[in-house]
């Protein structure tokens, strides 16, 4: 047991009292349990982006790498701090000879092994003895490991028993055994050697891949920004199937966007025609056009809280809902404070980038989500009542509710009951026009009625 009332707390909870690894994780003393949540939290973060088939292969690659480093500075942290729970290498080796002879090792063990440990990473500290890096058989070969160092040890033994044979001038032998001896030891020769010439062209794909990785990709748009947009490109969804756009600005990973069949198709059509650029553009012009606007100057941005109507926004903002109680809870929300008039309301795609982006200012962003229930007149500009629509009526129903309604073409549409935010801006502060309303309200109304009209008409034709 140990003398640390902190590793002694560990080790009492040990639900197997052989296996270290089988504690309470919170109780690990500070400078593991650090170490620890680091490997723990990229582990959670790489199954959610898995699970979500929405991550690129490649970043999945690069995550899962990042996690088999962080395992292995927290082993090392335990071993350190628990090494009665870890064996020695004597007793590893004892182990390891006891377990299968030495013909055997390299047909089953060794080879198994390999499988399990990337070759590169387990024959790192022989890579860093070459004398000459272009030359792989000058490192010190006792620093080789798995299925080469025992090739190494069968071609050493080869050379010795055939050195041995040819000293004693291959006495009592005929021409058939002193050729199976040659050939016995050309064969282990020729293994090696093979063997060393396969390693040496995966350490330089290794390093090919390193010098893609760090070198910084060409970018596919430069926007107005200076923004460098690189690596856009289309994959499948792993379960839906669904077609996904993947792309980076300044060397960072943006949210994946998931395109219609169509998008996607034209996207490689384009593509095909040896235009990236513009199929990446065409994209994010349809998907994402605030990452290719203008950004508002930091100056403007910060400063621009008056609205169309003279008053001051004194606050904006945009937050992640936290009470599960709540509409919305863990969606984006926009916030905004004018007056005594506080507000919130769930954020759109599009605003929230514009946010973030800061191609709008928070007085547009404001007048764009909250405008009618502000009351504003620029929030009912865009309402447009058709031709042909007349003859509005706003008033009291029979349930004391003021409702509006309209004639199209002579036939009254059905009564659609106004909310307290336009009827206040009709009636009092005169910032909205009866044919805008009838446009926000009727709209739908309208053209079911002139879609029936014109199959009225067709029938009677026929």
């Amino acid at each position: 047991m140990s003398d640390n009332p902190h590793l002694e707390e560990y080790l009492n909870s040990l639900s197997n009292k052989n296996d270290i690894f089988s504690g309470i994780p919170d109780l690990l003393p500070e400078p593991i349990l650090r170490t620890y949540g680091k490997y723990e939290s990229a582990l959670e973060e790489y199954n959610i982006h898995k699970q979500s088939g929405m991550t690129h292969p490649d970043d999945l690659a690069d995550m899962k790498h990042a996690i088999k480093d962080l395992k292995v500075q927290f082993e090392k942290a335990m071993q350190k701090h628990f090494p009665s729970f870890f064996p020695s290498p004597i007793h590893k080796q004892s182990e390891n000879m006891n377990q299968t002879s030495e013909n055997s090792i390299h047909k089953n063990s060794s080879e198994t092994n390999d499988k399990k440990q990337d070759l590169l990473s387990l024959n790192e500290k022989y890579i860093q003895s070459l004398k000459e890096k272009d030359n792989i058989y000058t490192g010190n070969k006792s620093l080789l490991r798995g299925f080469l160092r025992e090739l190494y040890r069968q071609n050493v033994a080869a050379e010795k028993e055939y050195s041995r044979l040819y000293d004693a001038g291959f006495k009592g032998m005929d021409e058939g055994e002193k050729m199976a001896a040659r050939q016995k030891f050309d064969s282990a020769k020729s293994r090696f050697y093979e063997a060393m010439d396969d390693f040496a062209q995966k350490i330089s794909s290794q390093k090919l891949k390193q010098e893609e990785k760090n070198t910084p990709r060409a970018p596919q748009i430069t926007t107005v920004n200076g923004d460098k947009i690189s690596h856009g490109h289309i994959f499948q969804h792993e379960k839906t199937e669904d077609w996904m756009f993947a792309y980076r600005i300044n060397g960072k990973n943006m949210p994946v966007i998931r395109l219609s069949a169509e998008d996607a198709a034209k996207f490689q059509n384009t593509v095909a025609d040896h235009d990236t650029s513009a199929a990446v553009k065409e994209v994010l012009e349809k998907y994402n056009p605030s990452k290719l606007l203008p950004k508002v100057p930091t100056t403007e941005w910060v400063a621009s809280n008056i609205l169309s109507d003279g008053r001051k926004l004194d606050k904006f903002t945009i937050y992640k809902e936290t009470n599960e109680e709540r509409a919305g809870y863990g969606k984006w929300k926009f916030y905004a404070q004018v007056g005594d008039i506080k507000m919130s309301r769930l954020a759109d795609f599009e605003s929230r980038n514009a946010f973030f982006d800061r191609t709008q200012t928070p007085a547009q962003l404001a007048e764009k989500l909250f405008g009618e229930r502000l009351n504003l007149a620029s929030a009912y500009a865009q309402y447009t009542l058709p031709a042909g629509v007349n003859n509005i009526r706003i008033g009291k129903g029979n349930d004391q509710k003021w409702q509006i309604s309209a004639e199209v073409d002579g036939i009254r549409t059905p009564k659609r009951e106004l909310s307290y935010d336009d009827r206040t801006s009709y009636f009092k502060t005169k910032t909205a026009t009866a044919d805008q309303l009838a446009a926000k309200y009727l709209i739908n109304d309208i053209n079911a009625m002139r879609e029936q009209s014109v199959k009225t008409d067709r029938s009677m034709k026929v």
